[in-house]
């Protein structure tokens, strides 16, 4: 009950909620900026950010939050962050109240002393869907239509909005449309769309659906944790020990040899990471493998793509156009293959100081009634050098790829839905940078 007061006093004291601290920026990368009421301004290391404010990332920006309750946020690229509220009592933790809204995008929570103590006075909401807490290290995807959580410690509650579980309402819904999901099953994943009743936990084995997939954490995130929170989430296993490196596009095992022909400038350190395209040959194992590390799967398994665990040496800064070297596509409906398809027009352009990229190409097939141009505009590189981009915020297609540790060769399996029944365009693609 107390908590509800704080949050009608809040909704009734705007202004002074909005000048609770919620936290200090201990990273930020690419395009980062906060809304606070009508004034937009960049967001850097050291800078606090309060109740009240509006966090965005462009495709490029990654921001991450050490909450004053010893919590931690991460948003990450193409996202928008609304913290309605953090009001954190230290000397009574089960006083606190944090509400947030994803408006859309990806972001990670780390629940601090307040959320912990607090549970019942814990919200977040999407446009879809209402979560709350147990306890919680957990992730969310979001659009206007569909919402997706993933668990690395504690549980979740999601609901849709009900007349019994408000957008206004404090802490988990309960009812018949609540579903909950805890840490330590596998591959598993909550999913809530607008047209339905209730969230649904689907079984996620290849990755793909997952928020960590939709936009991954940099390397930097661990770091960012405060110590009390930060610990070792569940690794994601690396099914390369069936992996069998054959024909995909070229005939060719390595179909990205080194580029001897123009050797970058400088002194380059012999034996960096090289790309490689596969196919899973039977049932994908869960072991490790000291040679590759992947860098995604296709959910049919048609597609793979991995690079050898060597050293990156990408370049710092500097914009280059890369040239299609080979390309493999299909229709399908839902994982089976309808029919082949074909690449043409196709462009990529990397950008190393912003990191971003901008790719499009058309893909055209008999069982398509007419050509399908497709683009990513905006994509975001991280620092060991993976290429993401999504449907829905960063052009129409989705990309997941990587560049060589030289910089000099680029490959990413693209998709594309084309209609809800299922029908999509998948396909590899592999590149050359220009001189």
């Amino acid at each position: 009950m107390q908590g509800k007061w704080i949050m009608l006093s809040c909704l009734l004291a705007g202004a002074a909620c909005a000048a609770d601290h919620a936290g200090e920026v201990v990273f930020a990368l690419g395009d980062v900026t906060v809304r606070q009421g009508q004034t937009v301004r960049p967001l850097h290391t050291g800078d606090k950010v309060y109740a009240g404010d509006l966090l965005q990332t462009g495709s490029n920006g990654h921001v991450h939050v050490r909450t004053v309750d010893q919590g931690f946020l991460s948003v990450r690229p193409a996202s928008r962050l609304f913290i309605e509220q953090y009001r954190y009592e230290a000397a009574q933790p089960a006083s606190s109240s944090i509400r947030f809204r994803l408006e859309q995008g990806v972001m990670r929570s780390v629940t601090g002393k307040g959320g912990q103590a607090a549970k019942g006075n814990f919200r977040l909401n999407t446009p879809v869907a209402a979560i709350g807490i147990r306890g919680t290290d957990f992730s969310v995807y979001t659009d206007r239509s569909e919402t997706r959580v993933s668990v690395q410690q504690g549980g979740v509650a999601v609901s849709p909005f009900t007349d019994t579980c408000r957008a206004e309402a404090a802490g988990p819904c309960a009812g018949q449309s609540v579903a909950n999901l805890y840490a330590g099953i596998s591959d598993q994943i909550l999913r809530l769309r607008l047209q339905d009743g209730r969230p649904v936990i689907l079984h996620d084995a290849s990755h793909s659906l997952s928020p960590e997939s939709v936009a991954p954490p940099l390397p930097e995130e661990k770091a960012s944790q405060p110590t009390e929170t930060a610990h070792v989430a569940k690794a994601m296993p690396l099914p390369l020990s069936d992996l069998q490196l054959v024909d995909v596009m070229a005939g060719k095992q390595d179909l990205l040899p080194s580029d001897t022909s123009s050797p970058a400038p400088g002194p380059v350190p012999q034996s960096l990471a090289r790309l490689d395209w596969g196919r899973w040959a039977g049932q994908a194992g869960a072991g490790s493998d000291a040679t590759y590390e992947p860098i995604y799967n296709d959910p049919a398994g048609r597609y793979t793509l991995v690079r050898t665990r060597q050293p990156l040496a990408l370049p710092e800064r500097g914009s280059f156009d890369f040239k299609l070297a080979a390309a493999d596509a299909e229709v399908r409906m839902g994982e089976s293959r309808v029919a082949a398809a074909e690449v043409s027009n196709a462009r990529l352009t990397v950008d190393f100081g912003k990191r971003e990229f901008h790719t499009s190409l058309t893909v055209t097939s008999e069982a398509l009634s007419s050509p399908v141009d497709l683009k990513a505009t905006g994509g975001g590189v991280s620092q060991d050098g993976r290429l993401n981009a999504n449907q829905y915020y960063q052009g129409n297609m989705r990309v997941r790829g990587a560049l060589s540790g030289d910089g000099r060769q680029a490959g990413y399996i693209f998709s594309h839905a084309i209609n809800e029944g299922g029908l999509k365009v998948v396909g590899a693609t592999q590149w050359k940078r220009s001189p």
